[in-house]
């Protein structure tokens, strides 16, 4: 108990500090009724750049945490009414907000409290009967959920990023995937706010959970999509969508097939004229970008008991992209004129293959827990680009042919265990472990025309990634009462091996302990405090150790320093959760 005084006597001083830098709202409706859950924004005027987020309680009250932020916008949004914007200079600490109903939602059922379930370091969303997935795709969906944003298709979690995202398993390394499921193919969906020590030390940000759902009743069902998008500028979106869902018996499948095309030219023209000078330039450039995607999403699930599942999921991308630019001066002086062209046109394939087997295994009393991943990712990317310049004076013309061919191939393996075992009603433990293997190859090719045609240049070059990691941890959870602890201990090592045409062969070694402890207290279900501390590794940076030349463009290159270690960082975290106050000090 004096532990406990002593921390709240700490933190009545940075509590008041906060709530003197604080912006503090309430979000009703037209008859000033408070709505829950009501995503809130913190932008930053100059770019409108997200700060942080957050959500309304049942009161309809926020606050957020304004410090180092002068002038900001605050914008609240939810699925039922329409988004809102207010601009808040810093003489502002109070903000109310007044929202009208989306006439598209207006007869949709509001999200309610059951569909959200709090866990202990989680959240689960049930999508099963939930408003929010109807006509949404899975990243619209995920939007909406508490502590999530969605800005620009790029997801944020309580004002901070998103690590990792996985469905059924499988980790997604191309988040454009989201774009292409539907929301209604969800079960449900798991929120870490930060992710725990059976990730990878370098994972700092939140972790995303998808379970997709199964039929089960048997049958199949599909709801096949067309769109087609007419922009400014000729701009153009094509996109089919056929997701199909399928059980047979123990049997569950489910494949989603995306096809799209898109073309976007981007024109730019300036002209500068200077009287004083007798100068007249015309600057004209056209960019014109043309790409089309497959995207094949599989899942396969077979229940062997009612405790026991194995799953295949896989998923292939290729897209094949088109790029002409070109860009044309002109200088105009006295008796004197000057004029250049530039014009590049090229292609690009970039294909993934990934496939992830996983099983799951419960024992009868439910005690034990197990799973285990094993995944293959293979990632292709090619580019191609031909450039010709021209520059045209009164003395003598000058021409240039260049092309390049650059290129990188990539091979991830990854295994993980994961192991929980329930002591007694208060306590269990939690331990796994973790492999990978990865491979990656990059090429680069330059060459020049000249009469006798294309002559390859020194710059070009090949070298290679080679990374093995291994780690296993070990976490214990103790609760009685209104108290937590949890505390445990991840031990990882990675090595890195740098190889290339130049060099016989860079290898670096990184061992560490990662330690984990927090200390909650649970006043009430929505009142809590919390201190934590953990040890995290920053990434990696493969490309910035490569001792190799790498040539950016046909006059710059870079070279890589292989003395670089990754950054260690000790995160102590002080969080008070309560009805008005949801914001970390």
């Amino acid at each position: 108990m004096r532990v406990l005084l002593l921390i709240i006597f700490f933190l009545i001083p940075k509590l008041l500090q906060a709530q003197n830098d604080s912006i503090v709202g309430k979000v009703m409706d037209r008859n000033r009724t408070p709505i829950e859950f009501v995503t809130i924004s913190l932008l930053s005027a100059n770019d409108s750049s997200l700060v942080k987020g957050t959500i309304t309680d049942e009161k309809g009250e926020f606050i957020l945490s304004r410090k180092d932020v002068k002038n900001c916008i605050i914008r609240a949004s939810h699925i039922e009414y329409k988004t809102v914007f207010t601009s808040v200079p810093p003489s502002i600490k109070d903000v109310e907000f007044i929202l009208e109903p989306s006439i598209i939602s207006m007869n949709e059922v509001i999200v309610k409290s059951n569909f959200i379930r709090h866990e202990y370091n989680r959240i689960i969303v049930n999508m099963k009967g939930n408003p929010v997935v109807k006509g949404r795709t899975i990243n619209e969906a995920l939007g909406m959920l508490p502590g999530v944003i969605n800005m620009n298709d790029e997801l944020r979690l309580n004002g901070g990023t998103v690590s990792k995202i996985y469905i059924n398993g499988r980790e997604l390394h191309d988040r454009t995937e989201l774009s292409s499921l539907q929301a209604t193919d969800i079960e449900n969906v798991e929120i870490l706010p930060e992710a725990d020590l059976q990730h990878n030390a370098t994972t700092k940000g939140g972790i995303i959970y998808i379970h997709l759902k199964k039929n089960a009743d048997g049958g199949g069902n599909g709801s096949p999509s067309l769109l087609g998008q007419m922009r400014k500028r000729n701009s153009h979106r094509e996109r089919f969508g056929l997701p199909l869902s399928l059980r047979f018996g123990k049997w569950n499948f489910y494949n989603n097939l995306v096809l799209s095309n898109s073309g976007n030219p981007y024109i730019t023209e300036n002209i500068t004229h200077n009287s004083h000078l007798n100068t007249h330039i015309v600057n004209q450039n056209v960019d014109r970008n043309n790409i089309r995607r497959i995207n094949e999403t599989f899942s396969m699930l077979y229940d062997i008991t009612t405790l026991q599942s194995i799953g295949l999921n896989c998923m292939v991308k290729q897209a094949g992209s088109t790029l002409k630019s070109s860009s044309f001066s002109e200088i105009q002086e006295t008796e004197k004129e000057y004029t250049s062209s530039y014009h590049s046109k090229g292609k690009g394939d970039d294909k993934i293959y990934q496939a992830s087997l996983n099983y799951n295994w419960k024992s009868k009393n439910g005690k034990n827990t197990l799973q285990t991943v094993l995944d293959y990712l293979r990632s292709d990317e090619t580019k191609e680009l031909n450039h010709h310049y021209l520059y045209q004076y009164p003395e003598k013309n000058e021409e240039d042919n260049k092309c390049s061919n650059t290129g990188t191939v990539s091979d991830l393996w990854k295994a993980e265990i994961n192991y929980i075992f329930l002591l007694n009603e208060h306590s269990r433990l939690k331990w796994g472990g973790y492999y990978y293997n990865n491979h990656t190859d990059n090429q680069m090719y330059y060459a020049y025309q000249s009469e006798e045609g294309w002559q390859k240049e020194d710059k070009s070059g090949l070298f290679t990634y080679k990374g093995i990691g291994y780690a296993g941890y070990a976490e214990y959870v103790w609760q009685w009462k209104k108290f937590t602890l949890n505390g445990g201990i991840r031990v990882q090592e990675d090595e890195v091996k740098c190889i290339s045409n130049n060099i016989a062969g860079d290898k670096r070694t990184y061992r560490n302990l990662f330690p984990s402890i927090k200390l909650g207290y649970l006043f009430s279900e929505k009142n809590q405090a919390s201190l934590s501390y953990s040890k995290r590794m920053g990434n990696i940076p493969y490309k910035n150790m490569n001792p190799a030349i790498v040539y950016i463009s046909e006059y710059s290159y870079a070279k890589g320093n292989p003395d670089l270690v990754p950054t260690t960082e000790h995160r102590i975290r002080l969080l008070l959760s309560r009805k008005r106050l949801r914001d970390s000090i």
